[in-house]
């Protein structure tokens, strides 16, 4: 039985400043030092943290899409990439496959086994979007993220505010399973303003016209 704690998080986020169409013309990165020098693969800008089976509606991969500055009046485009996990078959991640891309902001993308439109699409606030899972036993006791329903977000990244990248979920509760010492950080969709809340009420791409 999962229960609801009331909990004071420090959350750490990341900003990346969105640099917008004055980046589109430079140039990719080339030799860019990787942080991940023993699990990296610079030839194929990819790290695989494991060979794991995926669990059900698990994100098996991480793309970033950013600007690396050398501070030295260089600066490039660069994508990196984390594999989680491995799909029903010992199969790949399907990375730069756009039906199974979920958009976080527009500078992250991730990654599931199952095609997008497989997922249920969010029909309330009051859903986990997202959930991150620790101490999972269905995937050896490691942590995940799992996408439960497609937010708007996910189909298109929501735009930039005051130069921060706005994602499509936003923090939600903290939830224990204290039968299997679990816990899940869950995540709702993100209001996009006041004419929309982040769901997919009309208009669900996966909808045929």
């Amino acid at each position: 039985m999962l229960f609801p704690v009331s909990v004071l998080l420090s959350i750490a986020v990341v900003v990346v400043v969105d640099g917008g169409g004055r980046d589109s013309a430079l140039p990719n990165c080339v030799g860019s030092p990787s942080t991940y020098q023993d699990t990296y693969d610079d030839e194929k800008g990819e790290r695989r943290v494991g060979n794991l089976a995926c669990p059900t509606e698990a994100v098996c991969a991480d793309e970033w899409n950013t600007v690396r500055d050398w501070y030295n009046g260089t600066r490039c485009k660069e994508q990196r990439i984390i594999k989680h996990c491995s799909c029903p078959g010992n199969h790949d991640c399907p990375v730069g496959n756009e039906t199974h891309a979920f958009y976080a902001n527009k500078k992250h993308t991730q990654y599931l086994c199952e095609p997008r439109c497989r997922i249920d699409k969010c029909s309330t606030t009051y859903r986990a979007a997202m959930e991150m899972v620790q101490n999972s036993p269905e995937f050896q006791g490691h942590n995940f993220y799992r996408i439960n329903c497609r937010c708007r977000g996910h189909h298109f990244p929501m735009d930039s505010r005051r130069g921060r990248l706005m994602r499509s979920t936003s923090y939600m509760r903290v939830r224990f399973n204290f039968t299997q010492s679990v816990t899940y950080t869950q995540y709702r969709c993100a209001s996009e303003g006041p004419a929309t809340n982040g769901l997919l009420a009309e208009n669900d791409p996966c909808q045929p016209m």
